[in-house]
């Protein structure tokens, strides 16, 4: 029973959350889609450009846009999505963006293999994410059936 009222919290949580999203996009100009039974929508820009926004259970248990690029529709996409979910909180991006607040050795990026619900070992660390990026590609070539994510994680 209790796992039942988790779950059900946690999607009115995400119900709330994507609502206030598309309110957010909506506003500047972005149009956005539910793709019929997943938790996965579809923004497209303006400039026709085009995103997936999903919702990912445990263990990751966040938002995550795809595909992953560096242009500046994307990363207005994901500050418009940071400040909608957290607005009195410093995003991640600007917690890397200070080098000042991370220690020099620090290496916040980690490729952890997920061995099931609650179980996860940290497999690599790395200072940022691009490094961690091409190296998980890498790890889902040469071990394909491996279960891997990159997540930011400051407790090493």
């Amino acid at each position: 029973m209790l796992q039942q009222c988790q779950t059900g919290s946690e999607g009115h949580r995400v119900a709330i959350e994507i609502q206030r999203i598309q309110s957010a996009l909506h506003q500047v100009g972005f149009r956005t889609r539910k793709q019929p039974k997943q938790p996965i929508w579809s923004i497209t820009a303006p400039e026709a450009q085009s995103y997936r926004l999903s919702f990912q259970p445990v263990p990751i248990s966040g938002w995550v846009l795809h595909p992953i690029d560096e242009t500046p529709v994307r990363q207005q996409i994901t500050e418009i999505v940071q400040s909608v979910l957290a607005p009195e909180r410093l995003s991640w991006l600007q917690v890397l963006a200070s080098d000042t607040e991370l220690h020099p050795d620090c290496r916040p990026w980690a490729i952890v293999m997920i061995r099931d619900a609650v179980r996860r070992s940290v497999i690599t660390r790395f200072r940022n994410r691009q490094d961690a990026d091409d190296h998980l590609r890498a790890m889902r070539r040469h071990i394909p059936q491996g279960v891997f994510e990159v997540m930011f994680d400051l407790s090493e």
